[in-house]
């Protein structure tokens, strides 16, 4: 039969196996640092050049669109100047004074046609 003073010892030894015999200090080696700092900026590289190349895609795109209405405005004034030349030409006042005023130049008869009635 075992003593108890054995079975404490056996007990104190049996337990000092699952403890560690000397704590270990984590240590990084070198070259995975500096790999890992280097993966790090390699990734922070990769976001932000996506980020600006992103930027410049729709600031081009947004230049696309004003250079197209600047040609539709450009259009849009040549049309209005073309318009309005003829709108101060002579011919084009006489036109107008005969259209919209009913005035003749003298020695003009003006014919007024008469239109049928939709009543009937």
């Amino acid at each position: 039969m075992i003593s108890p003073v054995r079975r404490q010892k056996k007990e104190k030894v049996s337990s000092r196996k699952f403890l560690p015999k000397h704590k270990k200090n984590f240590r990084f080696p070198v070259s995975r640092l500096s790999s890992l700092i280097l993966i790090l900026l390699l990734i922070y590289l990769v976001v932000s050049f996506t980020l600006q190349f992103k930027k410049l895609y729709a600031m081009q795109n947004e230049m696309k669109e004003v250079q197209k209405k600047v040609v539709e405005l450009q259009d849009k004034n040549d049309q209005m100047r073309k318009q309005l030349k003829l709108v101060q030409s002579d011919q084009y006042i006489e036109q107008m004074a005969r259209e919209k005023l009913g005035l003749v130049k003298s020695g003009e008869s003006r014919i007024i046609t008469a239109q049928p009635d939709k009543k009937q």
